[in-house]
């Protein structure tokens, strides 16, 4: 960002990895082996194909370490690794603070863009972020996803 004024930059990790143990990787087998003969018992080979890609991805991924990502909130807007999202992109925010770590929900006006969720660094002020993000966002109350809690249930 060129010259304009930055009130807060951090590094977190882009998610929040959680070892799984061996009983997790083999639930996770054995129910993609019972979904994929499911799907060849009543012929819907599209949906076999399906849960072989899908158990592949979610175990590839289970192994994948978290890379550091820098965060920035300045005059002009919120920069995730360099990539600027201008302020007018964004129709609000909302701060997990029950959370931990504390998360930064920030919704684009745009429907087809999902919202970004960013981790604060640990002991960082959410209530001074609040504040500055007022001065170019609403706050507007959220409630966490059944998508997003059965997700950490799950380990993800």
């Amino acid at each position: 960002m060129n010259n304009d004024k930055t009130y807060f930059s951090w590094q977190a990790e882009e998610f929040q990895k959680t070892e799984k143990s061996p009983v997790w990787f083999f639930t996770l087998t054995a129910a993609g082996l019972i979904f994929f003969i499911l799907s060849l018992i009543i012929r819907n080979y599209l949906l076999a194909l399906i849960v072989v890609i899908a158990v592949f991805l979610i175990h590839s991924q289970s192994k994948k370490d978290p890379r550091l990502i820098s965060f920035e909130i300045s005059e002009k807007g919120f920069s995730a690794d360099g990539r600027l999202s201008e302020w007018k992109e964004f129709e609000s925010f909302w701060i997990f603070e029950s959370r931990s770590p504390t998360l930064l929900s920030l919704n684009f006006e745009r429907a087809w863009r999902p919202k970004l969720t960013i981790p604060l660094k640990k002991g960082q002020d959410a209530e001074e972020i609040k504040n500055i993000l007022k001065k170019f966002l609403p706050p507007v109350e959220e409630k966490e996803s059944l998508l997003d809690i059965f997700g950490e249930k799950l380990g993800f």
